[in-house]
């Protein structure tokens, strides 16, 4: 039983050394970590990562690296900065209607003390263009303003149906809302929906672009703009800003590159779309979408028998995108890793995302070096004898032989003693 315990621990001696090697060998890249000092830290991803990795980031790894080869995974909790919103319907009414003259009043009655900050509005007219002003009063008898000449615009043909009629603005608190509407034509509010909305906005990192063509097509009354980003990144936003200041309202479709094929007339491109809205006038021009890592972003706009218009500006960005790792004691003589590119490996399962809670609020931030390409092992002549994998294997295939027979000698030697 000596023996084999012996044994046994020189075998697992020997192979500590590769297990560590063949965990990094299984990747593709490799990254120094920079700044580790404490238990908690936080890192920003490089962008050059996301065309390299799976598209939910889940090979990635972190080592923790001895000189003695020793190598320790190091637990991580990925963090995407994505919006956060909570919408909640407060109790309302509509309590009365009059006109004086073109001046049309709506009041509403909120007995809940909660703040809103936002009212959707539903009219019976389906073609409308008015602008609002909103106030608010504790008892009807003092008014204080809370929008002025707030726009709100219903569109609805064969071409077009479009709306945009939420009023938003900061959080107040008053029993009674009154919105005062200009126009010729009597609005006839069918609902009115107070909200309070909380909204924990996103992070952003803006991607650079590397050109941006546009082309008017006479044929399909369609302007295309092709944005090309530097390298593949996960997008998630696009900002349109339009250069004319008259009024306009334009279908726009989103897509994105998903592949491309080869062939002898050049690259055939296989477009997917993301999004679709409306170009508008009336509202920012900004179009969220779940974030796609692609290089190229195709906006088509549906002119009709418009005049096309003229883009200004585009601006293309993604959630910011970060991982947390737990550091154990900080050894100054390991070296740490940041590693990716590996197709087949499984999502981690680390205890620290069920204990979020238990990180700190302020993270010092830690930095990943140049990208270097992870060598594999090579068995060449100059390899030392127990580097060599195979003089390795017949030197223990050796061993196990010869304790074979040393343990069928004591055997019969113990049956002859009998």
């Amino acid at each position: 039983m000596k023996i084999n315990s012996v044994f046994i621990s020189l075998i697992i001696t020997a192979l500590l050394p590769f297990s560590g090697k063949a965990q990094m060998e299984s990747f593709e890249y490799s990254r120094t970590l920079n700044g580790i000092n404490d238990t908690w830290h936080t890192l920003k991803i490089p962008n050059d990562i996301f065309a390299k990795t799976k598209k939910d980031l889940s090979d990635i790894r972190i080592y923790k690296v001895l000189k003695n080869t020793d190598t320790t995974e190091i637990p991580y909790i990925t963090k995407i900065a994505k919006r956060k919103t909570t919408i909640q319907t407060l109790p309302s009414s509509i309590l009365n209607t009059v006109s004086q003259g073109n001046n049309h009043y709506i009041t509403l009655k909120t007995p809940n003390k909660q703040q809103s900050n936002q009212i959707q509005l539903s009219f019976r007219q389906v073609n409308y263009d008015w602008k609002v002003v909103l106030e608010g009063s504790h008892d009807q008898k003092e008014w204080f303003s809370i929008l002025e000449d707030y726009r709100i615009v219903s569109i609805k043909n064969k071409q077009t149906n479009y709306h945009f009629s939420t009023l938003t603005f900061p959080p107040v608190n008053f029993t009674f809302l009154r919105l005062k509407i200009a126009s010729k034509e009597k609005p006839i509010l069918k609902e009115a929906t107070v909200l309070s909305r909380r909204e924990k906005k996103a992070i952003y990192d803006t991607f650079a672009i590397s050109s941006i063509k546009i082309s008017e097509h006479a044929s399909s009354k369609t302007t295309t703009a092709l944005l090309s980003l530097q390298k593949p990144l996960p997008v998630s936003l696009l900002s349109v800003a339009i250069k004319d200041t008259l009024d306009y309202y334009r279908p726009i479709t989103i897509a994105y590159l998903a592949d491309s094929v080869q062939t002898e007339k050049g690259y055939i491109y296989n477009f997917k779309n993301i999004q679709t809205g409306t170009l508008s006038s009336v509202e920012p021009n900004r179009f969220s979408f779940p974030s796609v890592t692609t290089q190229k972003i195709r906006i088509t706009i549906n002119n009709h028998d418009n005049t096309p218009i003229t883009i200004a500006k585009i601006i293309a960005q993604g959630y910011h995108h970060e991982i947390i790792p737990r550091f154990p004691a900080y050894d100054k003589e390991a070296n740490y890793y940041l590693v990716y590119g590996n197709t087949k490996i499984a999502a981690p399962r680390y205890d620290i995302l069920q204990f979020k809670h238990t990180i700190p609020d302020s993270l010092v931030a830690i930095t990943a070096n140049e990208e270097k390409k992870i060598p594999r092992s090579t068995t060449t002549t100059a390899t030392p004898l127990f580097q060599n994998k195979l003089w390795l294997w017949s030197i223990m295939g050796g061993i196990i032989l010869i304790l074979g027979w040393f343990s069928i000698k004591m055997i019969r030697e113990n049956k002859a003693s009998d």
